[in-house]
């Protein structure tokens, strides 16, 4: 069990490492373990990890992760926008926008 208190930033770590991972089976496959905690971890921790790993934790990953942006757009995105509700992909889209470099 990862207490409550813990879990924003377990899974904005857990993320991290999901992304930094090169061989894309397994990042794929990893990415897909995280969103499936949205099941077991509690749902708004979820969200603020996502917010935290997008807000603070991606830019310094863009100079260390080759296509981190196409990573997102075409893994990480499609991949947590079927387990997430739209109110929390709402909350969520406008800090991916933002790391992105897109207009809000």
């Amino acid at each position: 069990d990862v207490p409550q208190n813990r879990q924003t930033a377990e899974f904005a770590d857990m993320l991290t490492l999901a992304v930094e991972e090169e061989r894309g089976p397994s990042r794929r496959l990893s990415i897909a373990f995280i969103a499936g905690l949205v099941r077991v971890f509690d749902r708004e921790c979820c969200v603020e990890g996502m917010c935290l790993f997008f807000a603070e934790i991606y830019a310094d990953l863009k100079s260390e992760v080759y296509n981190l942006k196409s990573i997102t757009e075409s893994e990480i995105l499609p991949t947590f926008k079927s387990v997430l509700r739209v109110p929390e992909m709402k909350t969520i889209v406008p800090v991916v926008r933002k790391a992105l470099g897109c207009m809000v």
